[in-house]
C-alpha cells in the first residue's frame, strides 16, 4: 500500500511554483528522484523548493540509519538546483537567546507537503524509505477545487513559515511578493527574524560518511529476509543515484565527468575492519569485523 508515495510522486510532478516540505527525515530515494526529475525538467518553467529538517540526527543510531544518506541526497538536490537555475533552500528551526544561553535546536516532527497554492497533505509519513514503502501511515490530503481553498492552502503555508520566522502570516506573504520568491525571502530573514536558519552548505562529512557504502539499506522499501539480511544491509546490488545518473548523461549523449576522488569512491564500496558491537560490550560479546565481505568473529 503505497497511495502516499504515489501522492508524493504525483504531487511533486504537478508543481508550477512552489514545493515545501516540512519533514522528520529526507532519505526516500522515491521522494529524490521526483524532486531531481523535476528540478531538472527544462522544458517547464522553473521552481522554488523549499526543505525543512532538523539540524541533525538525534543520537548515534539514527545518524547510522538515515544520516548519511539524506546529507548525500540533499548536496545532490543543491548540485541539479544549481545546474538549472532552481532556487533551493534548506532551513532548520533553532531558538537562540540571551546571553549567556546557547542557541537550542528544535527538532522537526512535523510532516507537511505544500504544492503551490493547490495540493496540501499532512498526516504520519516521513519522508524515508521505510514511512512510504513499509510502515503503515495515514495523511490527510487536500486539492483545491477552487480560489477560495487555494488561497485556505495558501495561507497554511504562510502561517506555518510564519511560525517558524515569528512573523504574522500576512506579513510572510508581503515579504515573499516583495523579494519575488519564497527561497530569496526566507533567506533575507533566515538568521535574522524568528527560529530559521539556513542549512545549504553545511553538511560536513562524518566518519560515517567516510566508511558506508553507496544505498546501503538500513532505511529499506520493504521487509528484509533473515537469509540475506547481511548482505542487502552491507553490500546493497541496487546501483547508486551516482551511477544511474551517469547512466542517463550516457543515453542522453553528454560526456561522463572523471570522478574526482577514485580512492574515496573504492574506499565507500566495502566496510573493512569496522567492528559493531552485537551486545553491550563485556568479555563474552562477540565482536563482529567486516573484511572483504567475509565474516570474522572474534570472541570477546
Amino acid at each position: 500500500m503505497q497511495e502516499i508515495a504515489q501522492l508524493y510522486d504525483d504531487a511533486i510532478a504537478s508543481a508550477e511554483r512552489l514545493i515545501l516540505i516540512e519533514n522528520q527525515y529526507f532519505t526516500s530515494r522515491r521522494v529524490f528522484d521526483a524532486l531531481h526529475k523535476r528540478i531538472s525538467d527544462t522544458s517547464r518553467p522553473g521552481i522554488e523548493v523549499v526543505v525543512i529538517l532538523p539540524q541533525a540526527a538525534q543520537n548515534w543510531k539514527e545518524e547510522l540509519a538515515i544520516g548519511f544518506e539524506q546529507r548525500r541526497m540533499l548536496q545532490r538536490l543543491e548540485t541539479a538546483a544549481k545546474a538549472n537555475h532552481c532556487p533551493l533552500g534548506i532551513y532548520t528551526p533553532i531558538k537562540t537567546g540571551n546571553p549567556p544561553l546557547p542557541p537550542t535546536p528544535i527538532y522537526v516532527h512535523s510532516k507537511v507537503l505544500v504544492i503551490d497554492d493547490r495540493i496540501l497533505s499532512i498526516g504520519s509519513a516521513n519522508t524515508s524509505n521505510r514511512s512510504l514503502g513499509l510502515d503503515t501511515e495515514c495523511n490527510i490530503n487536500i486539492e483545491a477545487d477552487g480560489d477560495q481553498r487555494r488561497r485556505e492552502i495558501a495561507m497554511v503555508c504562510y502561517t506555518l513559515l510564519g511560525e517558524h520566522l515569528e512573523q504574522p502570516a500576512e506579513a510572510v506573504e508581503s515579504i515573499v511578493q516583495q523579494k519575488r520568491g519564497w527561497v530569496t525571502a526566507l533567506d533575507a530573514l533566515s538568521g535574522q527574524s524568528g527560529r530559521l536558519h539556513k542549512l545549504n552548505d553545511t553538511f560536513p562529512e562524518t566518519w560515517i560518511d567516510q566508511v558506508l557504502p553507496e544505498g546501503i539499506c538500513f532505511d529499506p522499501e520493504s521487509p528484509l529476509s533473515s537469509e540475506d539480511l547481511f548482505e542487502k544491509l552491507f553490500f546493497p546490488p541496487i546501483p547508486s543515484i551516482q551511477d544511474e545518473e551517469a547512466l542517463e548523461e550516457k543515453e542522453q549523449g553528454e560526456p561522463q565527468k572523471p570522478e574526482a576522488h577514485p580512492e574515496r569512491s573504492k574506499k565507500r564500496t566495502f566496510l573493512r575492519g569496522i567492528p559493531l558491537f552485537l551486545l553491550p560490550p563485556d568479555r563474552h560479546s562477540p565482536l563482529l569485523f567486516l573484511e572483504k565481505k567475509e565474516l570474522i568473529f572474534a570472541p570477546g
